[in-house]
């Protein structure tokens, strides 16, 4: 009877969670500068519990109309796949930021470096491209706490914020220019444009403490 009782008064608790869920999400509607971080906390709440989150539907005459659906080609900045790899990107940054300085001042350990520093460098200039590329499909979170998923919205995002910056930073000057048969220590000064991404390397630092 115990056992019993304990399964049912779970199972209600379940409904009420569900149905504070449905009541927060016809908030998210009629208020959605508030809804947004209601719904948000709400949803991160019910996930914990393993409840299904409610799908959120956009504010009335805003883009879409309809109900909020699972987008598979979205990486999502808040998953651990992501995170891996942007700590990674950062990794490399760092690496980058403190070799190039060291190849600068002592010429000959550059000149002993020559095979296998070149190689490097393309693997990680690939990778700066390649995380330009998951930019133009990544989420981000907006002024009200909420998490954009839109791709429209997310290339536009983009766009307008760190794109040039990124692009500027992740092109193979040294690598084009080492083609063209520049010295290797101008192309080595050439690659110091990389430590633009060191920002990311703050802001990741600014976020730890």
């Amino acid at each position: 009877m115990n056992r019993r009782g304990s399964v049912v008064a779970r199972t209600d608790d379940a409904e009420g969670l569900a149905s504070w869920a449905d009541l927060l999400a016809a908030l998210d509607q009629k208020t959605p500068r508030v809804g947004d971080s209601l719904i948000s906390k709400a949803c991160q709440q019910l996930v914990r519990l393993g409840l299904p989150s409610p799908s959120r539907a956009p504010a009335a005459g805003g883009p879409g109309g309809g109900q909020q659906v699972y987008r598979p080609w979205v990486i999502y900045h808040t998953s651990s796949a992501w995170t891996t790899f942007h700590a990674m990107f950062i990794f490399f940054t760092v690496w980058d930021a403190l070799l190039l300085p060291v190849f600068l001042v002592d010429t000959e350990l550059l000149d002993k470096a020559q095979p296998w520093i070149w190689p490097v460098f393309c693997f990680l200039d690939v990778v700066y491209f390649i995380r330009v590329a998951f930019h133009f499909r990544e989420s981000f979170t907006n002024s009200n706490s909420a998490i954009v998923d839109e791709p429209n919205l997310i290339r536009l995002h983009y766009f307008a914020g760190e794109f040039v910056f990124d692009l500027i930073a992740s092109w193979p000057h040294d690598l084009v220019a080492l083609v063209l048969g520049t010295p290797s220590i101008t192309a080595m000064e050439l690659r110091l444009i990389k430590l633009l991404n060191v920002r990311y390397t703050l802001h990741a630092y600014s976020a730890y403490i």
